[in-house]
C-alpha cells in the first residue's frame, strides 16, 4: 500500500555510497563487486539473491556451496 503510494530508496550501504560522486568510491566498489566469492563474483551473487528464480539460485548454492 505504502509502496505503491510513496516512492521507496533503498537504503542499503551501497545505495548510499551511490549518492555520493567520487572516483575512488566508485573504484572500491567495482573492487569488491568484483571480488569472487565461493565462485562467483558478489556482483553476481546480489543478482542471484535478488532474482526470483529460485531454480537458479538452487543450482548455483549446489553448484558453489554444496547446499542441495
Amino acid at each position: 500500500m505504502l509502496f505503491e503510494k510513496f516512492i521507496y530508496r533503498l537504503d542499503t550501504n551501497y545505495a548510499k555510497i551511490d549518492r555520493i560522486a567520487h572516483p575512488g568510491i566508485e573504484v572500491f566498489k567495482e573492487k569488491v563487486l568484483s571480488t569472487v566469492f565461493h565462485g562467483l563474483p558478489i556482483k553476481n551473487w546480489a543478482k542471484l539473491f535478488s532474482s526470483e528464480n529460485k531454480d537458479d539460485l538452487a543450482r548455483q548454492f549446489k553448484l558453489h556451496l554444496s547446499i542441495k
